[in-house]
């Protein structure tokens, strides 16, 4: 079965084809004096936005990396329910982390808005903000599609 190209992963794919393109062209073009004096303000950005989206592209596959320790140590020792419990704490405090990061970066967005990068002339900081801001919630729709059959083995656990 092919997994669908979502949002993310389009988001993701044209980042990466974007810092490509112009950091070849940049370094192609620098020996001939040619180069972009906003090619590493751009790449910065890009890079950062890529890191989010990305993220929110393994999270709708559920391969996000994760500390394991832990759970390796104790899965033999938790039953299924146990388990399931488990699973759902590790996903509410994961939904917790990003929807405080959500709401940081929203205000964020707002008080940059009227700033300006340098070399990018017209770019607002706030766009980055609100760029990070949607790989959030697209990290938070994942991982909150992914709590609910979680919720519901769980309580299958709990029937006698």
């Amino acid at each position: 079965m092919r997994a669908r190209i979502g949002l993310a992963e389009l988001v993701s794919i044209g980042l990466v084809v974007a810092l490509f393109v112009v950091l070849l062209a940049q370094v192609v073009l620098r020996p001939f004096g040619l180069g972009f004096v906003w090619a590493e303000e751009f790449a910065t950005f890009a890079f950062i936005a890529l890191v989010f989206f990305s993220t929110a592209a393994a999270h709708r596959h559920r391969e996000h990396m994760a500390v394991e320790a832990f759970h390796d140590w104790a899965a033999p020792r938790l039953s299924a329910h146990q388990h399931a419990l488990w699973r759902i704490f590790v996903l509410v405090v994961e939904l917790l982390f990003l929807v405080v990061l959500a709401i940081g970066l929203a205000q964020m967005a707002r008080q940059t808005w009227g700033s300006f990068a340098g070399s990018l002339s017209g770019f607002r900081y706030g766009w980055l903000y609100l760029a990070i801001f949607v790989a959030a919630l697209l990290s938070i729709a994942a991982l909150a599609a992914q709590l609910t059959p979680t919720t519901r083995q769980s309580k299958k656990g709990l029937a006698p």
